[in-house]
């Protein structure tokens, strides 16, 4: 049986293709894998400054956050249930003002994640008190998904009205507003997620703000992909850093 002799024309077009895949899983081991390390230098770095870092920017950054306008003008909030064992930066603070603003003349409320899965789902569930909440086995505290009589607990993707704020930890970030988190992925899924489901019903894009220390705010780059979301803002110990044209962001 005769060989098939393909044209040069579509052999060369195939040799690149094949040369074009294999360039991008280079980059792509290359970009896992400084993650990787980035990631092994910031926890270690973190593990030795957390006890002072967390005793004396906890409350600035907490206060940062507080005093912002665009912190006043969001209705509905999703924050994490900071976890001292992982090291991440407080939000005690943060979470007992959104409880306590159910008794002023603009509440808000709040929503939780709530890990899904191992394969990078997030949901945020609303809570009311943290008595709404329950130690996973991480220990990380997380909403209980039914409500004290039994009834689903209010998830963000069945709300009518659209998130205004969302915020975010991390492991490491960067003055282009690039965060690096803890390799689960699962905050940028479901950022992507929900970015997909406000635009389809019309509603605004949330503020993406996160918070870091000092020691986690760095002037290299941050390997990124193309499952990596930036973030509008970030707020550290020494204030508000900028990184977008959000509308929230532009309101005094």
């Amino acid at each position: 049986m005769p060989r098939l002799v393909l044209p040069v024309s579509e052999f060369r077009l195939q040799s690149c293709f094949a040369s074009s895949l294999a360039s991008h899983d280079i980059a792509m081991s290359c970009i896992i894998e400084q993650k990787k390390a980035l990631r092994s230098r910031m926890r270690r770095e973190l593990r030795l400054q957390y006890e002072s870092l967390a005793h004396e920017e906890d409350p600035l950054i907490q206060k940062h956050v507080m005093d912002a306008s665009w912190y006043k003008r969001s209705r509905h909030i999703c924050a994490y249930i900071s976890c001292h064992s992982i090291r991440e930066v407080g939000t005690s603070q943060i979470i007992s003002d959104i409880f306590n603003s159910v008794h002023t003349d603009h509440p808000k409320s709040l929503y939780v994640p709530w890990i899904q899965d191992k394969q990078s789902h997030l949901k945020f569930f609303h809570i009311g008190s943290s008595e709404d909440l329950i130690a996973n086995s991480m220990g990380i505290l997380e909403p209980i998904p039914a409500n004290s009589d039994g009834s689903p607990r209010s998830d963000v993707m069945q709300m009518n009205e659209s998130i205004d704020l969302i915020l975010m930890p991390g492991l490491a970030f960067n003055h282009a507003g690039r965060r690096l988190g803890r390799g689960g992925g699962y905050y940028d899924c479901f950022v992507k997620e929900y970015l997909l489901h406000a635009a389809k019903m019309g509603w605004k894009s949330p503020l993406l703000v996160g918070l870091a220390y000092s020691t986690q705010i760095l002037d290299e780059v941050i390997p990124t992909d193309t499952k990596d979301v930036p973030i509008d803002a970030l707020v550290s110990s020494s204030g508000v850093l900028r990184f977008s044209n959000h509308p929230l962001l532009n309101v005094d």
